[in-house]
């Protein structure tokens, strides 16, 4: 492969680092949204092992992996929780 054929560096970084023109990414609305893809993937997990156990699904192996999917994001989430809190109580201990 010549170099020449390589798609031009600059093309690909005004693609990555160019914001949207509504851009409203805070903390909140990025931590909303994990919220929220921790309840779906709950609900996955509970309407796959509901079916697994009713009979409706018979691939153990697709429910297993949601439980996991489920049990790794509450996990995260409850990492992320711990931060924020301890990040809270280091701001509240601050002298000011």
């Amino acid at each position: 492969m010549k170099i020449d054929q390589i798609p031009a560096i600059e093309s690909f970084a005004q693609k990555t680092t160019s914001k949207p023109e509504n851009d409203n990414t805070s903390f909140g609305n990025i931590l909303s949204d994990a919220i929220k893809n921790t309840n779906q993937t709950e609900s996955d997990d509970v309407a796959q092992t509901v079916g697994l156990l009713s009979g409706d699904v018979n691939d153990l192996h697709t429910t297993m992996i949601a439980m996991e999917k489920a049990d790794i994001s509450l996990q995260f989430t409850m990492q992320i929780r711990n931060k924020i809190l301890d990040a809270y109580k280091e701001v509240m201990s601050m002298q000011v």
